[in-house]
């Protein structure tokens, strides 16, 4: 099992001292969308995307986490009448 390092709210908190670096923010950038990609095309809507349910692993990976409030849209019929 990988262990997170941080979430995304740890790091801008404590690590803010101007504009994140571009050599830290594209692989943020990458694996968020990626990850987006991912949900998507398995018709996952999240629905809870902020800093906190991004964590950072200690292979300086970041992966989206805290489902709970996620869909899968194959199940349209259970949130009929939910605002997406």
């Amino acid at each position: 099992m990988i262990k997170a390092d941080k979430d995304l709210r740890d790091i801008i908190k404590n690590e803010n001292h101007g504009p994140m670096a571009l050599f830290d923010f594209f692989p943020l950038l990458r694996d968020c969308l990626l990850g987006l990609c991912f949900m998507h095309k398995n018709n996952i809507v999240h629905r809870d995307i902020k800093p906190q349910n991004i964590l950072k692993l200690v292979t300086n990976e970041y992966v989206i986490s805290d489902y709970g409030e996620g869909i899968n849209l194959n199940d349209a019929e259970k949130y009929a009448g939910i605002e997406y």
